[in-house]
């Protein structure tokens, strides 16, 4: 199972499974990361294998929906392709709640932006049943920093702790 994320900025990546916090517990900032910064995304579960997706067909391709934020450790970024696929595959960056919200809660404008970005994706990639398609819907935005030791984050349906 992965991620697929279309970035902000049009691009697609994939998060593996393990960046994956699926119970909202509290994430524990690793030493090497100073802060952290943050994007809200709409995922849809993508329910059959697919490669080379018509934009069209998109909509037979997953079943729920969902919304959550990926969390980007900034100081791993210095504008590098590199050093963007290393802050994208922390273990527990990636808070989705699951995608099983029902389908007609989407709006056209939210449904015609999944559905493009699984034509992108699928032009890249395979999708299989299982995976998630993540949409960032905004920029990075800073989160919070060392300094503060403790953030509470309660945002597009996460609600948990981020202890440095």
């Amino acid at each position: 199972m992965n991620i697929i994320v279309r970035t902000y900025g049009g691009n697609i990546i994939v998060r593996p499974d393990t960046t994956w916090s699926r119970n909202n517990d509290d994430y524990f900032v690793p030493d090497f990361v100073d802060s952290i910064s943050w994007s809200p995304v709409l995922c849809v579960r993508i329910s059959r294998l697919g490669k080379h997706i018509a934009e069209r067909f998109a909509p037979r391709y997953y079943d729920g929906c969902g919304k959550g934020i990926l969390l980007y450790p900034e100081n791993l970024m210095d504008g590098s392709e590199e050093s963007y696929a290393c802050a994208s595959i922390l273990d527990r960056t990636s808070c989705i709640v699951l995608p099983e919200g029902d389908l007609s809660a989407l709006t056209a404008d939210e449904k015609s932006l999944i559905d493009s970005a699984l034509a992108q994706a699928s032009r890249l990639c395979r999708v299989r049943a299982g995976d998630i398609l993540a949409v960032e819907l905004a920029a990075r935005e800073p989160l919070c920093s060392r300094g503060e030791g403790k953030y509470r984050v309660s945002k597009e349906g996460a609600s948990f702790d981020i202890l440095f």
